[in-house]
């Protein structure tokens, strides 16, 4: 055998053994346990959702990125900091986010305050806003949508366990959505 028939050998020895590793890390065992990402909301430090918005200028496909960056202890409580970035403008945003008894909230600065509830079922009536309900609970996916007071007045989020917030939607004067493009889950 010649030396490019080795070379040829070794390559194809090395691209065996790499697709075996990745397969083998991609099983898993039927005894783990779940991961955390079973939830509506999962977050972990390095999550990231990839969205496109048509509320910004940016009509790329995608336009911003949340990523969970880090922890923080507020008022004896951990939250996650989540940071959105608008990429076209670099624009950031911090939100500080945490789940109990399948309940999202968010800290606001002056206090925290009720983001969703996974625990209601269908139909049901938010009550940490007041025309806000369960517009969707199926499977994976749950849906929260405003109660219509006037034409073309509206907002809404949708959630899908293990991946977090996949759309989000407000109609008022003009109709701006939030949509998930991907998403990167720990």
């Amino acid at each position: 055998m010649g030396k490019t028939g080795i070379f040829n050998l070794i390559k194809y020895s090395a691209l065996c053994i790499l697709l075996f590793l990745s397969f083998l890390t991609g099983c898993k065992s039927p005894n783990e346990p779940a991961p955390a990402s079973s939830e509506y909301f999962p977050l972990a430090v390095g999550n990231k959702w990839y969205y496109h918005t048509n509320g910004i200028s940016d009509t790329s496909s995608i336009n911003v990125v949340r990523e969970v960056t880090g922890q923080k202890s507020i008022d004896n409580k951990t939250y996650y900091e989540v940071v959105s970035t608008q990429l076209a403008s670099g624009i950031k945003d911090t939100a500080f986010l945490r789940m109990s008894d399948k309940i999202l909230f968010a800290h606001m600065g002056k206090g925290e305050n009720i983001i969703a509830d996974f625990s209601l079922n269908l139909n049901d009536k938010a009550y940490w806003e007041k025309d806000l309900k369960v517009s969707k609970k199926n499977g994976d996916i749950m849906a929260f949508e405003s109660i219509p007071q006037l034409i073309d007045n509206g907002y809404g989020v949708t959630y899908q366990k293990g991946v977090g917030m996949t759309y989000s939607f407000l109609n008022g004067f003009a109709y701006e959505y939030t949509k998930l493009v991907k998403s990167e889950i720990k």
